[in-house]
């Protein structure tokens, strides 16, 4: 015997049952405080209980502003105008707002011994695995802004896109 509509069937889960309602509860409560505080466009006539910037975007299709098109997409960090390296040969502070001509050294953790070849791990066939890093090279030098490390032998074909 079925009660309720079909949807509520997966508040039945001994195991996410409680807690998916109670997320689900919460999201629509806060529609409906929305829809009936707010007319949707001017930032002055916000209730005084919602924040007074442009919303952020999160692309969840179930939050109110998602659903109304206020926002769309997903919020990412802004990328740094300017990058300052030391370079290794010379001990030089250098500004940079392109990529490197020439490898030079990229920032790592703390008492990192480098890190794996962003161009060795790409080059390789196969998904991502831990036999697959250590098959790479180790590098301290590379592209400061792609943020990614380099070994000397995969430098002259890198294609500095960072993110890849």
């Amino acid at each position: 015997m079925e009660i309720g509509e079909k949807g509520w069937k997966k508040y039945t889960s001994k195991e996410t049952g409680r807690h998916d309602f109670q997320i689900d509860l919460g999201v629509a409560l806060m529609k409906r405080a929305i829809e009936m505080d707010w007319d949707g466009t001017s930032r002055k006539t916000k209730p005084k209980w919602m924040r007074r910037e442009v919303p952020v975007p999160c692309n969840c299709n179930t939050c109110y502003f998602c659903i109304n098109g206020i926002t769309t997409g997903i919020d990412h960090k802004k990328r740094k105008e300017r990058v300052s390296v030391v370079y290794a040969q010379k001990n030089k502070r250098v500004k940079m707002t392109t990529c490197a001509d020439v490898a030079v050294r990229v920032k790592l953790a703390k008492y990192a011994k480098g890190r794996y070849c962003g161009m060795c791990y790409r080059n390789q066939p196969g998904k991502c695995s831990a036999t697959k890093k250590m098959k790479c090279r180790n590098s301290y030098m590379g592209c400061p802004f792609c943020d990614e490390p380099v070994c000397k032998s995969c430098w002259n074909n890198y294609d500095h896109n960072p993110g890849n």
